[in-house]
């Protein structure tokens, strides 16, 4: 036996108990060592600061404020031909989203935790047990793009305005 096949098999135990240990942390994997092997031209397909639970809920928080967001999620819906089955405001602020396409349905909750910072919880379901993360992380990069052209509008408007305000046209 040579001695790379000597290496393998002794550090294959050690990678199995590595992985036995971490299990339970889903969201280390994907942010902390998968993080920059998923991105591209410089911004990342997931960001580091979405984080999924066992159950396959996505988390995500956002540096705006909950309207905003709110608009993002159906102009990204409405982009991917995904029909909203339920839209409702609770008491609290809180905005609570149904939508379904063929064989999914989406769950999402914004809630507002200061005026500025929105935490989003997403679910998508392939049936009653099975979660369907990379659809979760596909309508987040969505979303994402969404805040990211809108953001590029506001910009655009401000630096005419300014101009058009002091004389420049």
């Amino acid at each position: 036996m040579s001695n790379d096949s000597r290496r393998l098999i002794s550090a294959l135990p050690c990678a199995l108990l590595f992985a036995v240990a971490l299990q339970a942390c889903a969201a280390i994997p994907l942010a902390a060592l998968a993080g920059p092997a998923l991105s591209t031209g410089g911004e990342a397909v997931v960001k580091a600061g979405t984080a999924y639970a066992a159950n396959g809920t996505a988390y995500r928080t956002f540096p705006l404020p909950i309207a905003d967001v709110h608009a993002a999620v159906l102009e990204a819906l409405q982009r991917i031909d995904v029909g909203v089955k339920r839209d409702e405001t609770s008491k609290n602020g809180e905005i609570d989203l149904d939508a379904a396409a063929e064989h999914r349905k989406m769950r999402a909750r914004l809630t507002p935790l200061t005026g500025n910072l929105t935490a989003m919880e997403l679910v998508v379901k392939r049936n009653i047990l099975a979660s369907d993360k990379a659809t979760a992380s596909e309508l987040l990069a969505q979303i994402e793009q969404v805040l990211a052209e809108t953001a590029k509008v506001v910009h655009a408007a401000d630096v005419t305005s300014r101009e058009s305000a002091s004389g420049r046209s």
